[in-house]
């Protein structure tokens, strides 16, 4: 079709139909252009047919040709065949039609394919010969007789006028067709003892099959019923799945409920930028109108008439002033959420962004990005389900698995409350997995927990092993509430239970991070077993208790990778004279937990970080933020694609030995180059490197650099005497490594499993949704974990610079990282006491003394100097060492702000302190009112001027103030009041010196003021 949707139809009318072959004869050809499929009909080719000079309805036939010749025309008997137009529109988009006149030559010619007339002695009919009905206007009767009936004695003359039927037959009767048959032998036209209409043949002689095909079983309307002679109105019907991109409303047009319909109806307005809205939504009916004023455009659909489907009643398709509205307040995210869910189908991980830009894009509309984002959710939730339908299921779920594979361990754990059973654990152990890993696999296993991202939070607990080419295998998985020492022995105890790990504990092997809980369940599972722990998590803690630098890291790690306990022993002198404290930290740390030269060379592995399990984790990133349902299909079928992947490519291999396993064989060849082998006898050889030397022993497969035995793979020192003896280091490698073992690894599959609609019914009571976290309903999933200040940020997430780590907030107060001083907890505390304080003070009377300030916050605040003590001392403090810089307020009452403080007011009515100015330290303020408690709480009660309210500092504006000496100072102190509590202590004489005034300054000018001293 064109641009537009139309195309133009190519008339034929006034000509001969023929139908065998079919062809057209003769005849006239218009024109119809700007014809729209969608609104194409029967009614519309009748109105062609009298636009070309037809006036009796049903006196024509229509036929589509589609091919290059009229050997595939179809015959368009009703709107189906007229909507199959849409499939075979040609390039230039001109559709050709051709009217068959049904008066005279056209019905006529019919009978010849439809005689209604048998012999009686075949038939049975007697002498009796029933015509066929057609509406027609005229009908001639054919008999057909066979050769005997010459002979036959009951035969008698008719007074029938031959001839005339003969000059019929010539004028009528194609004379290419016989009545008994066709040329072609055995396809006769009129079968024996059977009537054939002509809308039956024409249906038979269709080439596609189409119109006498049998209807689909999933149709609930069929085309060709038995109630056809006295069919009632059919009206339009609502396809969801064909019409609700862009649906056209129409009169008539039904619906299955209320709600298809108000979503037909918002698609139809949204979808063409109009406004709508419901004025009527109740249980019988439902009126849409457009928004702007002075529109006509209406909708009425209710219920119909003894149904339960919805019809359009009323529809005025009329606009009137209207136009595109780009700012569309009729937009809402529940039908953005149901119109776009296909695109999360597509792409889960679609971001709120882009999003975005697909609606506005698509709708022509603008959408803000919250409404984007609660649309992106509400597709989410319709295209995973509902959190409480998902648990509900869980039963069916458990049962479908041990369905298909009778040995795997679904264990499913429920609690049981005031609202009823409730979810709480699940443990999967596919059968594959636990016989294929202790099949082949190294007696290691990873543990560890990661955090879901769905609703209702939990944790993912894992155990993950080594394979022969030293990838990852997972055994098995659990969902619980937590990491806690419960979870981990009911975890751990599922996992015995499954590999045997109890029946020699010596053998066995554990990696951790040192999660919460773990160790106390090891000790009491698995006390004989050998746990390790991931370095890294190790020197994350040494951070943690301010053992940082590079170092300090590189110390930690070269004792960690030290093969043997000489090795270890001078790395940690050399972190010992790097930071003697990191190195009585770290002497602490059990050895054989983190150190290989401590490890055991049975399990053949020398890991030092718990990879295993991270890459299990980032394995199932995407299933982890998905309900419980889907996120366990999802881990179920990356398992099953991987096992089978693996299987794949393990045929592929033609070495003896994994492929990862020959890349580090071949590394270690490189490097035995700088090896001198000499021999000591058969077995026994001393390698000589470059700055070291070592012992082999090939028979026992074991080098005094240890690196052999824990792997299990030669050493550069083992392969160079492995070639003094003229032989293949790949024969020494150890038998975990071979092909066999990693195709005995994967060979065992995990079986698919049928959909939900056909998982086996469970009769129990379904369980509730877990109460893992209350916080994680509310509010957005947090996505992303939280990393460690001196951590990378997370690939995608691009700091100012790249490659550059984003600097750290530390605070002043506490020299936190990660805050300031605003949001510090001390400096809340110390405002909180200080609150506390003032409101117990002045509930027990304690008033501001006339000569000290009301309150620290809103008056000037005084300066306050410590002197010399009476025995001539002279110790200044820290503060006294401090250069201070002085910040007046021009204004009475106005609000000075600094870097770190605030004074919200000056309050000058109070205090004798009306000019004292503010003092500024570095930019800061300096005295806060931490420090003056401090400092009322260190003053001296006694003095000899203590409690006088006469000696205080000048308050002359154009007075300086100057200390005096130090023994004057002792004569004269000041009376601090602060938190109700009054507290003298010793200050210093102020003296009145008037400045000097410069020549060329008038008399009448303002003279600079600073305050300093000695």
């Amino acid at each position: 079709m064109g641009d537009d949707g139309c195309f133009t139809i190519k008339l034929y009318y006034n000509g001969i139909m023929r139908h065998n072959p079919k062809q057209y004869i003769g005849g006239d050809v218009e024109y119809f252009d700007f014809v729209d499929i969608d609104k194409l009909g029967m009614p519309d080719f009748w109105g062609f047919a009298e636009e070309v000079g037809y006036s009796v309805r049903g006196s024509v036939r229509y036929w589509h040709k589609y091919g290059k010749t009229m050997d595939k025309g179809r015959y368009l008997e009703h709107d189906n065949t007229v909507l199959a137009i849409n499939k075979h529109i040609p390039s230039n988009y001109e559709v050709e039609i051709y009217l068959e006149h049904l008066d005279g030559r056209g019905i006529v010619e019919s009978q010849a394919e439809c005689s209604g007339v048998v012999n009686d002695s075949e038939s049975g009919l007697g002498e009796n010969v029933q015509p066929v009905e057609e509406p027609v206007e005229e009908t001639v009767e054919v008999a057909v007789f066979s050769e005997t009936d010459e002979e036959d004695s009951d035969f008698y003359d008719s007074e029938y006028d031959f001839e005339e039927d003969d000059k019929l037959f010539e004028v009528y009767v194609d004379p290419d067709i016989e009545l008994m048959g066709s040329k072609d032998k055995g396809k006769s036209v009129l079968e024996e003892n059977e009537y054939v209409t002509e809308k039956m043949y024409d249906r038979m002689q269709n080439e596609e099959g189409d119109e006498d095909c049998v209807d689909d079983s999933d149709s609930l309307d069929s085309a060709c019923g038995s109630d056809d002679e006295s069919p009632g109105k059919k009206y339009p019907k609502f396809n969801p799945r064909a019409h609700s991109k862009n649906p056209d409303l129409e009169l008539g047009l039904v619906f299955d409920s209320k709600q298809q319909a108000k979503f037909a109806i918002q698609s139809h307005c949204l979808r063409r930028g109009m406004m709508v809205q419901f004025e009527k939504n109740d249980g019988s009916r439902l009126r849409a109108k457009c928004k702007n004023k002075g529109c006509v455009w209406t909708v009425h659909v209710s219920l119909m008439q003894g149904d339960h489907t919805w019809q359009i009643k009323t529809y005025n398709p009329e606009h009137s002033n209207c136009y595109w509205n780009y700012n569309n307040k009729s937009l809402r995210s529940n039908w953005i959420g149901k119109t776009f869910v296909k695109k999360f189908k597509s792409n889960p991980k679609l971001g709120t962004s882009a999003f975005r830009d697909e609606i506005c894009t698509t709708l022509k509309a603008n959408v803000s990005r919250s409404q984007a984002y609660r649309a992106k959710r509400k597709a989410l939730k319709i295209m995973q389900g509902n959190i409480e339908d998902q648990f509900s299921r869980i039963r069916d779920y458990c049962n479908e698995l041990k369905r298909t594979d009778d040995k795997a361990t679904v264990i499913l754990k429920l609690t049981e409350d005031e609202e009823g059973i409730r979810f709480h654990r699940l443990y999967i152990c596919f059968s594959a997995c636990k016989d294929g890993f202790k099949a082949a696999c190294r007696p290691v296993v990873g543990v560890d927990g990661c955090f879901l991202k769905g609703q209702k939070g939990g944790q993912l607990l894992s155990a993950v092993g080594i394979d022969p080419n030293n990838n990852i295998f997972p055994i098995c998985f659990a969902l619980v509430e937590g990491e806690t020492k419960d979870t981990w022995m009911w975890f751990l105890n599922l996992l015995d239970g499954d590999l045997g790990i109890s029946e020699n504990q010596y053998r066995w092997t554990f990696m951790s991070d040192k999660q919460k809980g773990l160790i106390p369940a090891f000790e009491s599972l698995f006390p004989d077993a050998e746990n390790r722990f991931c370095v890294r998590h190790l020197h994350t803690n040494m951070k943690k208790d301010g053992f940082g630098g590079m170092a300090v890291k590189n110390a930690l790690w070269a004792a960690a990778r030290a093969s043997r306990i000489e090795e270890f022993g001078r790395r940690l002198e050399e972190l010992k004279a790097i930071d003697e404290l990191a190195y009585s930290w770290l002497v602490k740390k059990p050895p054989n937990q983190w150190s290989r030269s401590h490890f055991s060379p049975f399990p053949k592995c020398d890991i030092l970080l718990n990879n295993m399990c991270e890459c299990f984790n980032s394995f199932i990133l995407d299933a982890r933020e998905k309900p419980i349902i889907p996120m366990l299909e999802t881990i179920r079928t990356l398992l099953m694609t991987r096992l089978q992947l693996n299987r794949e490519k393990a045929e592929k291999w033609d070495s003896a030995i994994c492929p990862k396993i020959r890349t580090l064989l071949i590394k270690n060849m490189k490097d035995a180059g700088e090896c001198i082998p000499i021999r000591s006898d058969e077995w026994n050889f001393q390698i000589v490197g470059p700055f070291d030397q070592y012992t082999v022993n090939v028979k026992e497969m074991s080098c005094s650099c240890r690196r052999w035995e824990l792997t299990g793979i030669p050493c550069r020192h083992a392969i160079s005497a492995i070639w003094c003896r003229n032989e293949n280091p790949e024969m020494y490698v150890h038998k975990y490594y071979n092909v066999e073992e990693y195709k005995k690894c994967y060979e065992k599959p995990i079986m698919p499993i049928n959909g939900p609609d056909l998982w086996p019914k469970c009769q129990l009571v379904p369980p509730l949704p877990p109460k893992y976290d209350e916080k994680a309903d509310v509010g957005r999933p947090q996505k992303q974990r939280r990393r460690q200040p001196d951590e990378p940020p997370a690939p995608g997430i691009q700091t100012k610079l790249r490659g550059v780590i984003r600097k750290k907030n530390k605070c002043r107060l506490c020299g936190t990282v990660g805050h300031n001083s605003k949001g510090c907890k001390r400096k809340r505390n110390t405002v909180n006491e200080q609150t506390q304080t003032q409101r117990s003070n002045a509930g027990a009377g304690h008033g501001p003394t006339p000569h000290s300030p009301v309150n620290p916050q809103t008056a000037a605040v005084q300066v306050a100097t410590s002197s010399a003590s009476s025995s001539g001392v002279n110790q200044k403090t820290t503060q006294t060492k401090e250069k201070l810089q002085v910040r007046r307020p021009s204004k009475k009452g106005v609000n000075i702000g600094g870097t770190s403080n605030r004074i919200a007011s000056v309050n000058i009515n109070q205090g004798p302190t009306i000019h004292t100015p503010m003092l500024i330290k570095g930019g800061k303020n300096y005295i806060t009112l931490t420090n003056l408690r401090a400092s009322s709480g260190n003053q001296s009660n006694s003095g000899p001027n203590s409690g006088n309210p006469s000696l205080k500092p000048p308050t002359h504006p154009n007075m300086v103030l100057q200390p005096s000496n130090v023994a004057a100072s002792q004569s004269a102190s000041k009376s601090v009041s602060m938190s109700g509590k009054s507290a003298s202590q010793p200050a210093p004489k102020y003296t009145s010196q008037a400045p000097p005034k410069s020549a060329s300054q008038p008399s009448g000018s303002s003279v600079s003021k600073k305050f300093w001293r000695p």
